[in-house]
């Protein structure tokens, strides 16, 4: 199994530099649903998509940071063609498990994943009552990753926050 190394940092240089271009008309273009015909020989489009730092819902629309998303990225590693991330997501200021999270790589978002692990030790952390499920593991397959990814964490309310953990190889 191959490991990989975590960068602390921001992705995507580019919009810090021009913005986000989510709204230009261009951009948008390509932020479109894919055709049926190409659909079928892909993978299944996540509801959210990636535009140089922000993540849009289904119509476009750019999601809201969040403060109380709380996350970590844990562990790397390459399984049979799958780069596999496992660590925990919370909505700390809700008391619970984050709704998603998102695996943006060089292809945009790649993978979803909901927190179904059981984590007591996040929840002794962050001193939540809760029992939810805090953890995940969520894969891709490599060359949709490329060469850096980073993870999103959603809440209940669609607000958004990326974890300052981006994984390079």
């Amino acid at each position: 199994m191959k490991k990989f190394f975590f960068w602390f940092g921001l992705l995507g240089i580019a919009s810090f530099i021009s913005g986000c271009a989510h709204d230009d008309p261009f951009f948008k273009s390509l932020l479109t649903a894919p055709s049926a015909e190409s659909a079928a020989n892909a993978v299944p489009t996540p509801a959210y998509r990636y535009c140089q730092s922000c993540l849009l819902d289904e119509e476009g629309r750019q999601l809201e940071q969040a403060s109380g998303l709380k996350g970590d990225l844990e562990s790397a590693e390459l399984r049979d063609g799958q780069i596999v991330l496992v660590g925990w997501a919370a909505d700390a200021e809700a008391g619970k498990s984050a709704k998603l999270v998102v695996l943006v790589g060089d292809a945009g978002v790649v993978a979803t994943a909901v927190p179904t692990l059981p984590r007591p030790d996040v929840s002794a952390a962050l001193k939540l009552d809760s029992t939810d499920a805090f953890g995940f593991e969520i894969s891709a397959p490599e060359e949709k990753v490329g060469k850096a990814a980073a993870i999103w964490v959603i809440d209940a309310d669609d607000k958004a926050a990326r974890l300052q953990k981006t994984l390079r190889r």
